[in-house]
């Protein structure tokens, strides 16, 4: 409870309407007249954004008093109104059909529930307006280059209805279209060609399986690391051709062994409701269990990607937590616009896009492993 009254405190502040009609205050609920005026008053207040309201829907007859206060809230928020007005109860009560009927004679006004679930949903929206605006101050105009219009083709000549799943080296060749670093690394489809690979990298190398229906490699023994010579890159090929013929291979990836990097996950997601939506925070097989990510809408300017990542906990370990050193927050932030750029010009065929993870150096960072899948909308 703690840490959500400060993180609402850090995007509002609440001010009270102190009223004592015995000892000669505002008295607000004395008179009709003193209750508007009230409100009249806030309104005229530049420190004021929003005006709430105690008052629930009244569930049966028998309120005529609630029922006239929101009746003259809906005319001034019809006529006058400045600034928002909101209705809210310190509970939460079901409706019925009397309440919902006395809700569709109030149109502009809100009628929000509990205290804390009110602000918290004010807080949203001001967070969205505050994101927009760092999107407007900085917009969204890079030139798309011819690389990324062919990209963007590419994927929407894949897309279909079905929900359909592009293999790692098709997904990292989009995002490294889109400005998205990735290890050094190549495709082979041979033992020897693997070698060869791994001699021109250097020793340790990761080999990856790479199949379209290989979508969590690591849970199917699709992934060996610190493959430190010659003799332990080829057992491992030999091993997972033999394991993982049912997958229908179309090769393997060799790719430089990269240490030492804090792993996040970086995307996008379609939201039933938002849409498309860029994602980011912590990453890695811990993904599920800490559930540390922030979103924001698309395009997605510098700021806009630095506030996002402000917004998880994974911020402290970027900016060096406990004598640890900190992390090039500017390559992750490059790899959250170039996100944007991707979301605004696929936003129709890409069902997600999983960066995980994203190895965020001291100096750069990298895609380690990449999963784009698409859905025509």
């Amino acid at each position: 409870m703690r840490e959500t009254t400060d993180k609402l405190n850090s995007i509002l502040t609440v001010g009270s309407l102190v009223s004592n009609p015995i000892d000669g205050g505002f008295g607000v609920l004395t008179s009709a007249d003193n209750y508007m005026a009230s409100i009249e008053a806030m309104q005229a207040d530049p420190n004021v954004d929003i005006v709430l309201l105690q008052e629930g829907l009244p569930r049966e007859p028998g309120s005529a008093r609630a029922e006239s206060y929101i009746a003259l809230v809906e005319s001034y928020a019809a006529t006058k109104a400045r600034k928002p007005l909101a209705f809210v109860t310190p509970t939460s009560i079901s409706q019925t059909d009397y309440s919902r009927a006395l809700r569709a004679k109030a149109p502009h006004v809100s009628f929000l529930q509990e205290a804390n679930k009110a602000l918290r949903a004010i807080a949203s929206v001001v967070r969205r307006d505050r994101m927009e605006a760092l999107r407007r101050a900085t917009g969204d105009d890079i030139v798309r280059t011819e690389a990324q219009r062919a990209a963007a083709e590419r994927l929407r000549t894949r897309a279909s209805a079905e929900v359909t799943a592009l293999n790692e080296v098709d997904s990292k060749e989009v995002l490294r279209t889109y400005g998205i670093p990735m290890p050094e690394e190549a495709f082979v489809t041979s033992r020897e060609e693997a070698l060869k690979a791994a001699a021109r990298i250097g020793y340790p190398v990761v080999l990856k399986a790479v199949a379209d229906t290989l979508t969590h490699k690591s849970d199917v023994g699709a992934v060996a690391l610190d493959l430190a010579g010659p003799e332990a890159l080829a057992s491992a090929y030999d091993r997972m051709a033999a394991a993982l013929g049912e997958h229908k291979l179309t090769g393997m990836l060799v790719a430089q062994q990269v240490r030492g990097g804090l792993e996040l996950v970086l995307g996008l997601h379609r939201d039933p409701e938002m849409e498309l939506v860029v994602m980011a925070g912590a990453g890695g097989v811990l993904l599920e269990l800490t559930k540390d990510v922030a979103f924001c809408a698309p395009p997605v300017s510098r700021d806009k990607a630095r506030d996002m990542l402000k917004r998880t906990r994974a911020a402290r370990l970027i900016e060096g937590y406990r004598g640890s050193e900190p992390r090039d927050v500017g390559a992750i932030i490059d790899a959250l616009v170039g996100l944007g750029r991707l979301a605004v010009d696929c936003a129709d065929v890409i069902l997600s896009v999983d960066i995980n993870p994203f190895a965020a150096l001291p100096k750069g960072g990298m895609a380690l492993d990449a999963l784009i899948v698409l859905q025509r909308r």
